[in-house]
């Protein structure tokens, strides 16, 4: 899973001269919640984000009408309020490391680039997205999960694949996490396929521990 697949491109974006005003409108129009501010169209210098808009009006004024809000944001310059050389990641770095590095830092977003250009933004709400679409089956398809051991052996992860193949199960889709407080391993199969209630029976018939199937 790539960011630039799951990023929202060519974002919407501010300068460093604009007003907040400018940030306000731009936020209500398109429904967003931070716009990167840019010099020369596409060199990310910060980012500026709906609370940084509550330091100046209360939320309260935040979703009322443009007059409640105009003098105070009209005087006020994005440079003032933005978050200045925020946290980026790559176009094509992993999802998963870009996820770890947003949980880590603790912001809600990052500003994608591409070789030093801003190409996109990536937000707390695209990651839960792709985990939804990569989890969740769709009508044609159908959910496994399966406890497995911490001690198993690497070739029963094999024997687990090798039991789709001969299922005619195709895998759309493999997750794994760990079980709190216990050495095992949640896997998760997404796949598709006409036998897949056979296949469930041939996994506990194989010693799976199946515990979901849907």
């Amino acid at each position: 899973m790539i960011v630039l697949y799951w990023m929202t491109p060519d974002p919407v974006t501010v300068s460093e001269q604009d007003s907040l005003l400018s940030v306000w409108r731009s936020m209500r129009e398109h429904g967003i919640r931070r716009l990167p501010v840019v010099r020369d169209g596409d060199q990310i210098v910060g980012l500026v984000g709906r609370t940084d808009l509550y330091r100046f009006i209360t939320r309260e004024e935040a979703r009322g009408p443009e007059e409640g809000v105009r003098d105070r944001l009209e005087r006020i310059r994005v440079a003032e309020a933005m978050t200045i050389a925020p946290a980026t990641c790559e176009a094509g770095e992993p999802l998963e490391a870009a996820s770890e590095r947003m949980r880590t830092l603790k912001v809600g977003a990052f500003p994608v680039l591409h070789r030093g250009h801003l190409v996109g933004i990536i937000s707390e709400t695209d990651m839960l997205r792709a985990l939804g679409e990569l989890a969740w089956h769709d009508s044609g398809a159908s959910r496994i999960t399966i406890k497995v051991d911490g001690s198993a052996p690497p070739e029963r992860t094999y024997e687990l694949v090798d039991l789709c193949r001969r299922y005619g199960a195709a895998l759309l889709a493999v997750l794994t996490h760990p079980v709190l407080a216990d050495s095992a391993t949640m896997t998760t199969l997404r796949l598709r396929g006409d036998r897949i209630d056979e296949l469930v029976e041939a996994l506990w018939h194989a010693g799976f521990d199946v515990v979901d199937r849907c």
